[in-house]
Order: C-alpha cells, then structure tokens, then sequence
C-alpha cells in the first residue's frame, strides 16, 4: 500500500496561500469551490474531497464541489442534516477525524472503498455555513496535522461564502421584489376572478420554471375544495371545477394544519400524491383571509432549490394578496344571491339592498385602504387622481400633488426592525392627517415609504405651506434615527407639482413632475422639499 505524503509546515502554508489566491478570484462561488477541493486533493493524494453548504430550512446539505479520482455525489445532491460523518459535523459544528469508516454506524458510503474520512465545519459567526469533508482509501490516513490545515482552509472559506451568500440574498430579494410587481400588474389586468387566478398560476409556472402549478378554492356551498386554476402536465387529466382530495396529499396537510408546508423530496414523503413524474419538491401555500382557509396554492418542482425560504415567503405573499381578492368576490357573489332571492318580495327585497350596498361599501373602502396605516392604498390613489384630473379640467382649477419619500427608511428598518418600522409609517400617516384637515385632501400610501397627497384647488405656494407644515411636524415628533446620515431623527423629502389639467397634459404628467421634484429633493441632500 503506498505511503501518503507528509508536508513540511512550510509546504502546508505555501497550499493555504494558494487557496486564498483562489479566493480573491472574480469569478462563481461554485468554481471557486471546486478549484479549492482540487488542489487539497491534489496536494495531499487524497481519494476525494468535496465541500457541502448547509441549508437550515430544508435540514439537508447540498454539495457545491468535489474533486475525486473514483466516483462520487453529483453536483447538487442532497444529505438530510444528521446523515452520515458529514451530516453529523454538520449538526454538532465539532471536526470529525475517523480513522476507520468501518467502525462508524452513521458512516454513509458515498466515495467507494473509503476506508478513513476526516470532516471540518464551516463556520461564519457561530453558524454551521457548510462542511469540508477528505476521504481516503487508506485506513488512519488522516493526521492531527492534515485536520489543523483543512480547520485553517475552513476559516479561509468561512468569510468568503458567507459575503457570497449576503450577495446573492440581496440578489433574491430585488429579484423578487419585482417578481411581485411584475405578477401584481398580471393580476389585476383581469377583469373576473378567475382570470385573475389562472394569471396568477401562469406567471408562477413561468417565473419559477416548475413541473405542475395549481390552485384549489373552498366552495361556500358544499365546502369541498374545487380545482380553479392550473399550469403543467399530470398524470391524470385536470379540469377546473372539478372537486380536490381535502383529506389526502400534502395539500391536504396543509390544509389541516393551515399552514405551509415543504417538502424538499417528495420521493420520501407517504402523503405523496404524484402529480407529475419529473417533480422532486413540492410546496403548499395555504390561502388564508383573516384565519379563515380559502384554499391553496400547490407549487412543484424539479429541484428543491427553486423553492428557498426568499421565495417560499414571496408566494405567502401573493397567496395574502390574493386573499383579499377571493373573499370580495366570495362575498359580492353571496350577496347577489341573496339579494336574488329577496327579489319577489319588496320589503325583503329594500333590506337586502341595503345590506348589500352597505357591505359594498364597506367592501370598497377596504379594497382601497392600507392596512397598516389606515389611507388609502394606491388603487384609492389612481382612481382619485383620474377623477379629480377630469373634474379640475372641467373646472379650470388647480391640482396639486406632494409625493413625500421617508429619508434612508431601509436603514431604519435594518436598525430598529421592521415592527418599529411599520410603527414609523402608522405615526407619519397620524402626522400626514393632521397636517392636511381639508376634507378634500386625498392622503395615500403609495407604495412602500412613499406617500401622496393630492389636493383640489391648490396652487404651488399653498402645496409648498403644507409640506413645510409637515416638515415641521416630523422635527417635533422627533423620532430618533441613528442610522441616518441626514439627521438624527426621522426626516422626509417631498415632490410638489401643481397645474390646471389642460390638454395635451394627462393625470400622469403631474406624477412625473411630482416624481423629478422628489428625486431632486433626494438629490439635493434630502430633508427638503422642491417644486417641479
């Protein structure tokens, strides 16, 4: 059997320099992997090394990069947390040297004819980020001194993936920021609710590359779960309207439980239900108003991967916002059958008009509210705008507009969390109020930190008054910001416009004016306001 060759402390530190080289390379994360893997294979005469990130929502690991003289894992596969030496590593976060595989009753056999195996953490602020795993034919192939130098590579590692890491969510995020735009806008292009919904399928089959789509709704009726729209290829033949298994799959434990559900492999899931044979993960998005089950979006996929707790969150997202969609139809459709039924006798007949234009109203005003702040949502804002655009033109009066942007929110959000944030918004709309008493003000959050006003017969030196009041107001409330760089507390900058809607000019000339005045009060150092 021939003899592994031992390394100088000056050949072990020439290799660590090497493998930092490599780091400082502008290139993937997952090349970068694979060269450091190769050259501590190379450098050593190991049988294989390979490095595996840890994946804490889905309890698995996931190997980015091996380098092996015999064969060994694919790129991408998956090890449940606990399995095997390097799932244990993982778990416990302690280096493992084995000297005999053999003895170990958690040894996993992925490399053949391993014989010895010494496994280290990756560790980034306390955290199990990954695990570097050697593999050796030879039985005690591996050294106190082998351990030490692949601990070292480990710290060098550690950093490096978890900027990557930092980057690639920040990545995720904007991506999905405008995944929800982009499927919001799809959405409300439809005029009727299934069109809506068969939108929504669509743009999440396309968006997210997936193997079967569908989305199941409770009839108020018989309470059964009916299929209202689907994308992809089963094995059986779907048809909308038809009734859904409530009681069987992993829909069904979704919608015992209310809650969403995740299933990295379905292959080891007994509520399985298969749907479509190339489908690896499956995902269950119940859809929920107010705690009350309206049904579910169900999500599957090739890979575990497309569905990350980033975009786990962004399908509740559209599963929240489509809610509320769901139940004003559920309830206007209700209600007209009430309203029908009440028809052949005429005091029935005045009640239930009555009701139902009061629950209309009622209806209305929520779907054109922001929830967390109590003004209107920004459908309240562009209908009041085209309204009031042909009512002042009609007139030859004066519109005027304030977009106003909270001053460096994010960073306020990073600093005190997203619940005082959202306490932050609550206290600027109570200002915005008091600010703007005239009855026909219209005050909206218009997306975000940004918030309009729009105000009838209101030229520039009266808009310009208002914004200074609130300025003003937002210096004595005084809410501290100490990660502003404009100002200790809380501060805002404001977009003003005004004019007299005249052709050729259109409701939407008045935001861009409004919308450059903004960008240049920002630019202008913020906390301030500036004139189109």
């Amino acid at each position: 059997m021939p003899t592994r060759t031992r390394h100088s402390a000056e050949q072990r530190l020439q290799l660590l320099q090497a493998i930092a080289q490599r780091l400082t390379a502008d290139r993937p994360l997952k090349q970068i992997l694979a060269g450091v893997v190769e050259t501590l294979r190379e450098a050593f005469d190991w049988d294989y090394v390979g490095c595996a990130s840890v994946d804490a929502a889905a309890a698995c690991l996931q190997f980015e990069a091996h380098a092996s003289s015999v064969l060994a894992l694919e790129f991408g596969q998956q090890l449940p947390l606990g399995d095997g030496i390097v799932g244990e590593v993982a778990l416990s976060g302690t280096a493992l040297r084995i000297d005999d595989v053999l003895d170990r009753r958690n040894f996993v056999d992925m490399v053949p004819g391993t014989r010895a195996e010494l496994c280290v953490p990756v560790i980034h602020q306390g955290e199990v980020i990954a695990v570097l795993d050697a593999q050796s034919s030879q039985v005690a192939a591996f050294t106190a001194e082998d351990q030490a130098t692949l601990s070292l590579v480990a710290e060098l590692l550690a950093g490096h993936m978890a900027a990557v890491r930092q980057l690639e969510a920040a990545r995720e995020r904007a991506d999905l920021i405008g995944l929800l735009a982009e499927v919001s806008r799809a959405m409300l292009a439809e005029d009727d609710l299934d069109g809506m919904l068969q939108r929504l399928i669509d743009e999440l089959y396309r968006c997210f590359d997936l193997t079967l789509a569908t989305l199941c709704l409770v009839d108020p009726a018989s309470k059964e779960l009916v299929l209202r729209a689907f994308a992809g290829q089963t094995a059986y033949p779907l048809q909308c309207g038809r009734p859904w298994p409530r009681a069987h799959g992993i829909t069904g434990r979704a919608m015992r439980h209310g809650k969403r559900v995740f299933v990295p492999d379905v292959r080891l899931d007994p509520d399985y239900i298969e749907g479509n044979p190339a489908s690896t993960a499956e995902l269950v998005v119940p859809i929920r108003f107010r705690g009350e089950p309206l049904g579910f979006i169900n999500l599957e996929s090739p890979s575990a991967a497309r569905f990350s707790p980033a975009n786990q969150l962004a399908v509740q997202a559209l599963a929240d916002q489509v809610a509320g969609s769901i139940r004003l139809a559920v309830t206007l459709h209700a209600l007209e059958k009430a309203n029908a039924v009440a028809s052949a006798a005429g005091v029935e007949l005045a009640r239930s008009n009555r009701s139902l234009a009061r629950a209309n109203r009622k209806l209305e005003h929520l779907n054109l509210s922001d929830a967390l702040t109590g003004l209107g949502n920004r459908r309240c804002f562009d209908r009041a705008l085209r309204e009031r655009w042909r009512q002042l033109g009609r007139e030859r009066r004066s519109l005027a507009l304030l977009l106003l942007d909270i001053d460096h929110y994010k960073a306020y959000n990073d600093h005190y969390g997203h619940s005082q944030g959202d306490v932050c918004l609550q206290r600027l709309a109570r200002l915005l109020r008091r600010c703007c008493r005239s009855g026909e003000a219209v005050l909206a959050r218009y997306g975000g930190e940004e918030f309009a006003i729009l105000l009838n017969d209101v030229g520039v030196e009266r808009a310009v008054a208002i914004a200074e009041r609130i300025h003003a107001g937002l210096a004595r409330l005084a809410l501290p910001h100490a990660a502003s760089p404009t100002a200790p507390y809380l501060t805002c900058s404001i977009g003003i416009a005004a004019e007299v809607p005249q052709p050729p000019r259109e409701a939407g000339d008045l935001v861009r004016s409004a919308d450059a005045a903004l960008y240049a009060a920002k630019r202008g150092g913020r906390n301030r306001s500036v004139v189109s």
